[in-house]
């Protein structure tokens, strides 16, 4: 083996050691990888669910009700819902809701969101440009 062809397969080895390296950083710190995990539910656009205790928002009330999201949200062709964790369904529900509530939870408030092919379902970020940024990576 020449030794310009010893030095690009170490090349090569240090970078892969380095993108599995920020691939576990990353997961550690809880932030989604590129297009999120598969879809937590089936859904034909984004829909995203909040679940809250009513009249207990906590210190995240500010992105529970913001409006930047919303209208991200919305301006994807997507759909939003924000339910108490003890609401009761109709038969008018759309079904995505019913299964993104059926999801287990931590603790509240609760972020589940699916395009379809990708999502999280996650403890509710306590910043709205953290919220944003989740939904932006969903493929």
């Amino acid at each position: 083996m020449n030794p310009a062809s010893s030095r690009s397969w170490v090349t090569l080895l240090a970078v892969a050691c380095w993108v599995f390296s920020l691939v576990v950083v990353l997961q550690d710190a809880g932030l989604p990888i590129i297009g999120g995990d598969p879809a937590p539910f089936p859904a034909d656009k984004l829909c995203v669910l909040f679940v809250e205790e009513s009249g207990e928002p906590g210190d995240r009330g500010a992105v529970l009700y913001s409006t930047k999201i919303r209208a991200y949200i919305t301006e994807q062709g997507g759909d939003f819902r924000k339910l108490d964790q003890h609401a009761v369904f109709s038969d008018s529900t759309p079904q995505w809701v019913k299964d993104a509530m059926d999801l287990p939870r931590d603790e509240l408030p609760w972020l589940a969101a699916s395009n379809g092919k990708s999502g999280v379902s996650v403890t509710l970020p306590a910043q709205e440009s953290e919220v944003l940024a989740i939904l932006e990576n969903l493929e």
